[in-house]
Parts: C-alpha cells; sequence; structure tokens
C-alpha cells in the first residue's frame, strides 16, 4: 500500500500580506501620545504665578497668560502670599508655623521647603533674580520695628543687607539685566521708589510724591519702572509707567488696578484689578489692549509675578 499523499500546503503568501498590513497600519495609527498642551515644558503662552483665595485661604497657583493651564500649586491652611517664579521653582511668603518667612516650591516634585534666610524675624515679598540664581526680599531683623531688604542665594544663606535704613524699605523688583533692584522706602518722609546696586552701594530715590501703592514692576528693556498709585480722589489705584531717562509719567490703566507685572518678552503686563467690582488677575498689552481676565471670580485673586527663565 503506497504512503498517504501529504495534504496540500496552504499558500501563506495572502496570510503574510494580510499581517504586515495589519501591522503597518496598528503602527500608522499608534503615534506618540500628543504633549500636554499644559506641561511646564510645552510652548505656549507665558506662565505666571498668582495667589487667589477660592479655596477659602490664600494659595499660590499658576496659569498661562492667555488664561489656560490653571492650577493650584500650594495647599497648605497658612496664608501662602506674593509669589515669585524662577525655572522649576516657585518661592512665597507664608504664615506657615506662625511666622511670616519665605517657602520655595518644587514645580517638578512638589516638595517644599522653607528657604534658608538666617535669625531675622520675618521675610516676605521674595523676588528672584533674572538669572534665578538669588533672592531679593523684605525682611525684618530680631528687635527692629521696620524692615530692610537683603538677598540671598536662591537656596538660601545668609543674606545680605541692601542700603540698610532706619525707615521701612519694601516690595523689592529687579532690573532685566540684574544689577539694580529697585524698591519702596519711606526713608524720604513717604513711600516712593528707589535704586540700590545688587552688588551693595548707596540708595537712589527714583519718584518723588508717586503716591505709590504696592511694590514697581521693571520693563523688560529696563527703560522704565510700573507702579500703581492713589488717585487724586483717593479712591482708586491706577497704574503709570515712568521713563527713567525723562521723567515722563504715562497713564496705563484707569480701571483700579494695582500690582503690575511685566512679561520676560514686554509684550505684556498682568494687574491685579477690580474693573468687574472684585479682584482679578487682569492680563493686558502694554497700551491697554487685548485684555484677559486670567481670573473671573468672586474669590480675591492678585499678586501675578511672571515665571523667569522658562
Amino acid at each position: 500500500m503506497g504512503a498517504c499523499p501529504a495534504p496540500p500546503r496552504p499558500d501563506l503568501a495572502p496570510a503574510i500580506a494580510l499581517a504586515i498590513a495589519l501591522l503597518s497600519a496598528c503602527g500608522a495609527s499608534h503615534h506618540a501620545p500628543p504633549q500636554d498642551a499644559c506641561a511646564l515644558s510645552a510652548a505656549g503662552a507665558p506662565w505666571l504665578a498668582f495667589t487667589s483665595r477660592r479655596t477659602g485661604d490664600y494659595e499660590i497657583w499658576r496659569a498661562r497668560a492667555d488664561g489656560s493651564c490653571q492650577a493650584q500649586v500650594t495647599h497648605d491652611p497658612a496664608a501662602d502670599l506674593l509669589p515669585t517664579w524662577a525655572g522649576e521653582s516657585v518661592a512665597f511668603a507664608s504664615e506657615r508655623g506662625g511666622a511670616l518667612r519665605i517657602w520655595t516650591h518644587d514645580l517638578t516634585t512638589g516638595a517644599e521647603a522653607p528657604l534658608a534666610t538666617g535669625d531675622l524675624a520675618s521675610a516676605t515679598a521674595p523676588a528672584y533674580s533674572p538669572d534665578g540664581r538669588r533672592i531679593a526680599f523684605e525682611g525684618r531683623a530680631t528687635g527692629a520695628t521696620t524692615s530692610d531688604l537683603y538677598l540671598v542665594p536662591a537656596g538660601g544663606g545668609t543674606p545680605v543687607a541692601l542700603a540698610p535704613h532706619p525707615a521701612d524699605d519694601a516690595g523689592p523688583a529687579w532690573a532685566p539685566d540684574g544689577q539694580t533692584v529697585y524698591f519702596v522706602s519711606a526713608r524720604s518722609g513717604q513711600y516712593d521708589v528707589w535704586s540700590v546696586p545688587a552688588a551693595g552701594g548707596a540708595a537712589v530715590q527714583v519718584t518723588t510724591g508717586s503716591r505709590i501703592v504696592g511694590k514697581p514692576a521693571v520693563a523688560a528693556d529696563g527703560a522704565s519702572i510700573l507702579y500703581a498709585r492713589t488717585v487724586a480722589s483717593g479712591t482708586a489705584t491706577e497704574v503709570v509707567g515712568l521713563e527713567l531717562g525723562s521723567g515722563l509719567v504715562a497713564l496705563l490703566s484707569s480701571q483700579d488696578d494695582s500690582e503690575p507685572a511685566v512679561s520676560p518678552d514686554g509684550a505684556r503686563v498682568a494687574l491685579r484689578s477690580f474693573r468687574a467690582d472684585h479682584a482679578d488677575v487682569v492680563v493686558q498689552a502694554l497700551d491697554g489692549s487685548a485684555a484677559v481676565f486670567l481670573t473671573d471670580d468672586v474669590a480675591s485673586d492678585g499678586s501675578p509675578a511672571f515665571a523667569v527663565g522658562r
């Protein structure tokens, strides 16, 4: 009896072709997931931090200048205030532990820690230098009744006083080149803007009779400063720009705005505004156009600060 014939061998070519087609289609439809538009590294409108009371107590929040990507940064029962942002770090003043101190928050890890500022009784109003390596702040020595201006490395350390004076010095703001710190002082008998070299030296009065409210901001080109002042009637605030070379003062906003902060590219200014009858953060062009309500709720929002080094 002869051997059984082998069964016919199937033609594998169509099956292989189908498998290749399916794999190709699968690969074509499974691209790398799109990047999160709100990731800190993603391209988009400039980032800024601000203070909000929408959760019941003051916390630090972040958002893009177009109003997108809002997210809460700090979560603590104590009041977290006056943020400044450089690279991956947001520094802020906080009453945690019962004393007003500067804290830092790492946006990558979420880690928070108090900034070492020596034996000062209090430290507040931090401002990162343009290169993110130093922090200027307003501090009060133990036993003192007035505050002075200090510099400390961004990682903390022994603070160095800048042009100490018996009068109150407060609200530091850096020039874009990192060579000068502007601040508010009552050393002339009323609060005005002064400047001091970051390397140390004598303070110089910049404004006279400014009626300033809060701290100044410096334009991206360093040629002018912005600040809020009370209007002549004393019932509201307005924001003005002072050209440092000519001394000319120009009105920038008259809608009960304050707390100006200028974007690093110089194209935008963020403000705390009562133009909607409650404290919001508004971002607009320097000429007042293209205004965007970064926040729009009945909670108190303010203290905007654009990120540097991003």
